[in-house]
């Protein structure tokens, strides 16, 4: 939902609880194209997100081919180095890309993400199509950041996502880029029994007897428990 003046959505306070509980070394993935963590980590993301180091574009010389990041730097931003990553895999509304094919194309991240600014509606998302060019342009490096960071992941919270069985980049994703028996932890927040056992089925090689699985029906359930409850360190 967005606020009557469309620059921003309503604060949600679901949103708000899981940033607050988040660490400067967590990586989050979405699928989702809409800005309300984007406009969450600007409100609530001081010291731990930087929008300029977080999405995880290639910045090129100086930083030249990223620019409107100031404006969705929270108040105190995160350190070169020290910001949490956000990977967008299917890109964003506030995204808005000079040559989606580029390596290094010159990268605006946009104010209003909702609105036309300058005559247009540009933004750079994947369209919700069975080919998707995830191996050229910035989807390139975020993919690639994303299967990085699943590998070195001891602890994965999923948060209502259900791993399609339509969409076979995603499981791929997860199936290639996880480590055998490397789970510590693996969190599922789902009301959907389907969806939690596909998602069991996507991770099972990382999954030992070891591996402490929790499961809630809702984002409020899981945000009420402490994180020592299955964050393993």
């Amino acid at each position: 939902m967005v606020v009557p003046n469309s620059t921003a959505p309503r604060a949600c306070e679901f949103h708000q609880g899981l940033v607050k509980s988040m660490r400067p070394a967590d990586t989050i993935l979405t699928y989702n194209y809409d800005c309300l963590i984007d406009h969450t980590l600007k409100a609530n993301g001081n010291d731990k997100w930087s929008p300029r180091y977080g999405y995880g574009f290639n910045l090129g010389g100086h930083g030249a081919n990223l620019v409107g990041d100031g404006f969705w730097n929270p108040q105190s931003p995160a350190k070169k180095n020290k910001s949490m990553l956000v990977l967008k895999l299917h890109g964003s509304l506030h995204f808005k890309v000079s040559d989606p094919e580029s390596s290094q194309p010159r990268i605006t991240l946009k104010e209003r993400p909702y609105t036309r600014q300058h005559g247009n509606l540009k933004f750079t998302i994947l369209a919700p199509e069975w080919a998707k060019p995830y191996d050229r342009g910035i989807f390139r490096q975020i993919w690639r950041l994303a299967g990085k960071a699943i590998h070195g992941a001891k602890n994965l919270v999923f948060i209502g996502y259900s791993i399609p069985t339509s969409d076979l980049h995603a499981a791929s994703l997860f199936r290639v880029n996880l480590r055998k028996n490397s789970l510590r932890s693996l969190v599922i927040v789902n009301p959907d029994r389907g969806a939690r056992y596909r998602t069991r089925e996507v991770l099972r090689k990382g999954i030992t007897p070891e591996t402490r699985i929790l499961v809630f029906d809702a984002l409020k359930e899981f945000l009420d428990v402490d994180r020592s409850l299955w964050d393993s360190g």
